[in-house]
């Protein structure tokens, strides 16, 4: 058996463990050690993840979701049923692709340098030796780079709210290939897979994208950094970073953008029907409380939560609206 196959094996039998309703704090230990000591194990947590996701998305998208709730009960019965059902989800999902990592983990150490990372529904204010702070949303990771002849952080994962002190030299954050030079005062940074939203919120910054072009943002403002270029937001810079005060402020969003913030306050899978992401979305949302988040989304939209344990969660558009 080749090291992939057994991490996929072993990620399936970490899903049936976790999702057995019996795991214990012990079990979540031992399964956050296993997933910290290869990069393989998290590639292959990805992969069962979205294999599971993509079996039950023809159900729900022919409107058939009483099919749906029985499938997931048949397949997480008993332990061996369960491994069944998602080695199947793994061959008729051609996993060779991977995809995104689609339930939640513990810390995310890899063992390089002094990164500063922060867990699941966490929120951590670091200081740096230059009189900076960082403030790092949940699951978040960012890599100090402060010395006498540079000050800054490589941001890798997530989302920073920086605090810069004056200095000699400009703060840096680099963010995949963009960049954020700030001669001091309070900016956020979050990075997604594509490009990375730049707000300034005291002062003004430079923000270059990574083709190359920059942009002065003046205080308030906020744009998008991408390999095409800049794109401006008109998000108000305070709104992107209210998560700082464990609150999500949406202007106008979809409702998919609204469920990518509450993911990585929350310990399991939750997935949004693609019909049910486009939906928009205004109001304040808490993410301490992603239950209740859902549960007023649910009060407002055309949309149902449908919970399988505290490890799977689907937002589905009501029966009416589906067979429309």
């Amino acid at each position: 058996m080749t090291q992939h196959d057994a991490a996929t094996r072993q990620a399936i039998d970490w899903v049936v463990r976790l999702g057995s309703g019996e795991a214990t704090d012990a079990d979540q230990h031992r399964f956050d050690t296993w997933l910290a000591q290869h990069p393989d194990h998290s590639a292959a947590w990805a992969r069962v993840g979205h294999a599971l996701d993509a079996t039950l998305a023809p159900l729900r998208a022919g409107g058939n979701t009483g099919a749906a709730a029985q499938a997931l009960r048949q397949a997480l019965v008993k332990a061996p049923a369960r491994r069944r059902f998602l080695r199947g989800s793994l061959a008729l999902a051609s996993l060779g692709a991977g995809g995104a990592l689609v339930l939640s983990a513990g810390r995310w150490f890899d063992g390089r340098g002094s990164a500063l990372a922060t867990d699941t529904g966490e929120r951590q204010r670091f200081a740096l030796p230059d009189g900076s702070s960082v403030l790092l949303n949940a699951r978040s990771r960012a890599v100090p780079d402060v010395s006498p002849a540079s000050r800054g952080l490589r941001l890798e994962r997530g989302a920073a709210l920086v605090d810069a002190a004056a200095g000699r030299l400009p703060f840096l954050v680099r963010s995949g290939e963009a960049r954020i030079a700030s001669d001091g005062g309070q900016f956020m940074v979050s990075r997604d897979d594509e490009r990375s939203l730049v707000a300034a919120i005291d002062r003004p910054l430079v923000a270059t994208a990574p083709n190359g072009h920059a942009i002065s943002l003046q205080a308030g403002s906020s744009a998008w950094l991408g390999v095409n270029g800049i794109d401006a937001s008109d998000r108000d810079a305070r709104s992107l970073a209210a998560w700082q005060r464990g609150v999500l402020e949406v202007g106008d969003q979809s409702l998919g953008q609204v469920i990518d913030a509450l993911r990585p306050y929350r310990t399991g899978l939750l997935r949004v029907a693609s019909r049910a992401a486009r939906l928009r979305v205004m109001g304040l949302f808490p993410l301490d409380d992603t239950e209740r988040a859902l549960d007023m989304l649910a009060a407002t939209l055309p949309i149902r939560v449908e919970r399988y344990s505290r490890w799977l969660t689907l937002v589905e558009p009501r029966d009416e609206d589906a067979a429309t």
